[in-house]
């Protein structure tokens, strides 16, 4: 169980047209999020009941097949299958055929993006010290998993509060969170390698 506590000092700036209880509250709303993010990656990437080896490679799509294999092969229950990639897999998924081409995904050509391939929720990280995908001497760490793999237990509802402070005459935020983060049922994650060291 942890918890994260912060807080953002006075704004000095001249009055502006912008929101800023808005700016504080998307700000505070992101850093929670990454935190949340940061439990349940670290949690998956300690499983190493399914691995797909990196291999040399980045992703593609014979480590996609592989990682829903193993789910299917370990019995997961038929749930919506969640995919976590990095920017980078990205790239080198939108130049595969399979992924990019109209006889086959014709998503990805109007938006763009991988999501909804093999009916899969894929969610795309960027760089990010907090709550980002891990990567060590270029082996970046992707995860396929189920919802049911994953437990997540609050000790109470995320708080967040934005007020106007009369003595420093501007607004200031907190926000509190309290949470804790286990897998259930490793058999429903797979941690998918990427090999990185050709990315530029």
């Amino acid at each position: 169980e942890k918890s994260l506590r912060l807080a953002l000092g006075k704004d000095e700036s001249a009055l502006t047209n912008a929101d800023e209880r808005l700016m504080w509250a998307t700000m505070h709303a992101g850093a929670v999020g990454r935190f949340k993010d940061s439990l349940q990656i670290t949690k998956m990437d300690a499983v190493t009941t399914n691995v797909v080896a990196a291999s040399g490679l980045n992703i593609d799509l014979a480590k996609v097949l592989k990682a829903a294999k193993l789910l299917a092969k370990g019995n997961a229950p038929d749930s919506k299958v969640n995919i976590a990639i990095h920017a980078n897999q990205v790239e080198a998924l939108l130049a595969i055929e399979r992924f990019s081409s109209s006889d086959y995904f014709t998503h990805s050509l109007v938006t763009g993006k991988v999501d909804g391939f093999m009916g899969m929720n894929w969610i795309v990280f960027g760089d990010s010290t907090v709550g980002g995908l891990p990567i060590t001497n270029n082996i970046r760490s992707c995860f396929a998993w189920i919802d049911q793999a994953i437990g997540v237990v609050s000790k109470y509802e995320t708080l967040a509060k934005v007020w106007f402070s009369d003595e420093q005459f501007s607004y200031m935020a907190d926000s509190f969170v309290e949470e804790g983060c286990s897998v259930l049922d490793e058999k429903g994650v797979v941690k998918i390698l990427c090999d990185e060291t050709n990315v530029t």
